[in-house]
């Protein structure tokens, strides 16, 4: 498997399209399959994203989701990159909710074994928080 060596720790807004292409192996299953992007004066001009379905919400989300998107962020974890914005509308189901995409790469960058370790533990915060509500909603 590719690593990712060359990309810096941090990206500048501009750079966005750089982000997905040291990302590439994750395109289309993992994160959004970059089709175009336009840098114009260092200024990001478009992005042009695959459709991955639509942004996660509370009342979109089941326990499957969880597993999936764990799996997503793992994946960014394999590469030696931290996706850095772990919230529930950073992540798309895809129409028939067979997959979970992480979207939103303005914060992805290398991240150390504990920053890894920290943005699991942040997901799983995530998911008790969800759980938490499930269990209110149905009282």
């Amino acid at each position: 498997m590719a690593t990712i060596t060359e990309l810096p720790d941090i990206i500048s807004d501009y750079d966005y399209g750089t982000r997905y292409n040291h990302l590439k192996y994750l395109q289309g299953e993992h994160i959004p399959r970059l089709y175009a992007a336009e840098v114009s004066c260092k200024i990001l001009k478009f992005l042009v994203l695959e459709d991955c379905g639509e942004t996660a919400s509370e009342e979109k989300v089941d326990e499957s989701f969880w597993v999936k998107a764990k799996t997503a962020i793992v994946a960014f974890h394999k590469f030696g990159v931290i996706h850095g914005d772990i919230k529930l509308d950073n992540f798309a189901i895809s129409k028939d909710g067979s997959r979970v995409t992480a979207l939103d790469l303005g914060f992805c960058q290398r991240g150390s074994p504990a920053q890894q370790k920290a943005e699991l533990a942040e997901l799983d915060d995530l998911k008790r928080s969800w759980q938490r509500m499930q269990e209110g909603a149905a009282e």
